[in-house]
């Protein structure tokens, strides 16, 4: 067996520190090369060295307005910790020991050392901070919604080391302000208050025709009227239609809902539509900052749907056929309107034929529906066959028959394929 030096007491007992920090820590040696578990034993040292800066959360703190007013389940206080004692400079190495089965290391930090450079770190992180609050302004004040919102998001980034701790300080037109907090009402702010302009709070359209694309198209305005543009927004329909859901303002902070057509028997139905935070948030690097995001409630605004039943025009090769569709179809269509949204033609072939001594006549319509664009989109054939001596007497009977299928199946088959 190697023989090692006398155990040292600080591997035993580890020091009061005074005025240090102390960190220590051993690594395992077993199935390690030496490189190995040296390497080991000082990160762990260094994790216990930053582990002993006890960094106190203050009450008048950002962090501390965040965890009250936030209710994400986010655990802020580890992350800030973390990012307030990582930065370690200055350390010493007081002493390394090991025997066969642990490498140990004993390092420590003038605690007078570390509080100077923290103190000259957070200058220089207020100051560029104080940058960003600024460039945020400008940006958003040109209407750059969404480069002005991450320049904000880069200034919490700055401050996050410090964030468990007043960052007051003193803006140029000398107001004085805690610049944590300024940072985080700037993001809630802009989502809060941020305006959907509509030009009407109901919008008319046609059941289940196509929508003009202009239709759905709105604006994002900040509380001052300032348009905002590339703000990702999120949107939802009490029905389906919606092609996306989510979509960017423009430039002038429109954007346009894509709507294609609505498909829904109700009266109303309504679409939402609130900033997208969770898209926000995804491009983001600092899960911290990231975080703060997310937890951001967003409001909903909502602007009414109303129907209107489209325009048909009904034309058959019989015309009480023809009557009849259309008397069915008035609850569902404008009827006989011209432009019409759809046409309705309905062909009917009612053939005869003579088998074993009875005349059997067999009753063909053939429906299809055209849209404005002259698609099909409603094909159906109705096909029976019925028995009988006179001719005349089973072409009227036939008649009914297709008459019946229409009030009976294909009216409500119709509505289920438009609407």
């Amino acid at each position: 067996m190697r023989r090692y030096g006398a155990v040292p007491e600080w591997v035993s007992i580890k020091p009061q520190g005074g005025d240090y920090y102390i960190g220590i820590s051993s690594a395992a040696k077993q199935g390690k090369t030496p490189d190995a578990y040296m390497a080991a034993a000082r990160q762990n040292a260094l994790a216990d060295l930053a582990a002993a800066i006890n960094t106190k959360i203050e009450t008048s703190s950002t962090l501390y307005t965040l965890e009250t007013t936030q209710q994400n389940g986010y655990n802020f206080s580890n992350d800030i910790r973390a990012a307030s004692s990582v930065d370690l400079e200055g350390y010493e190495l007081m002493g390394t020991w090991e025997d066969d089965k642990f490498y140990w290391v004993y390092y420590r930090l003038s605690r007078s050392m570390y509080a100077s450079r923290r103190a000259e770190k957070k200058r220089v992180a207020l100051s560029a901070a104080r940058e960003k609050l600024s460039e945020g302004d400008r940006l958003m004040a040109a209407g750059t919604a969404y480069n002005a919102f991450m320049t904000y998001c880069d200034g919490l980034t700055l401050l996050k080391p410090y964030l468990g701790e007043s960052t007051r300080t003193t803006l140029p037109d000398n107001t004085e302000v805690d610049l944590g907090v300024r940072l985080c009402s700037k993001l809630t702010d802009f989502v809060n208050n941020a305006l959907f302009e509509t030009p009407v709070k109901e919008i008319t359209v046609k059941r289940g025709a196509e929508i003009p694309s202009e239709t759905f198209t709105f604006k994002l305005v900040g509380k001052d009227g300032t348009a905002l543009s590339n703000v990702p927004v999120r949107l939802e329909l009490s029905t389906s239609g919606l092609s996306s859901p989510s979509v960017r303002t423009g430039k002038g902070g429109t954007f346009t809902c894509q709507i294609r057509k609505i498909k829904s028997m109700e009266e109303r139905e309504k679409l939402f539509m609130q900033i997208d935070v969770a898209t926000l948030a995804r491009n983001i690097t600092d899960e911290t900052v990231r975080a703060i995001v997310k937890g951001i409630a967003a409001p909903r605004s909502e602007v009414g749907i109303r129907f209107q039943n489209p325009a048909m025009s009904v034309t058959a090769n019989d015309m009480k056929i023809e009557a009849s569709a259309k008397s069915v179809l008035a609850s569902l269509f404008e009827v006989n309107q011209a432009p019409a949204d759809f046409e309705l033609t309905i062909e009917k072939d009612i053939t005869f034929q003579e088998r074993g001594g009875t005349l059997f006549a067999n009753v063909i319509a053939n429906f299809a529906i055209k849209n404005s664009k002259k698609e099909i989109v409603f094909r159906k054939k109705f096909q029976k066959e019925i028995s009988g001596t006179d001719r005349q007497e089973m072409q009227r009977k036939g008649i009914d028959e297709i008459c019946k299928a229409i009030e009976r199946s294909i009216k409500q088959e119709i509505a289920r394929n438009i609407f």
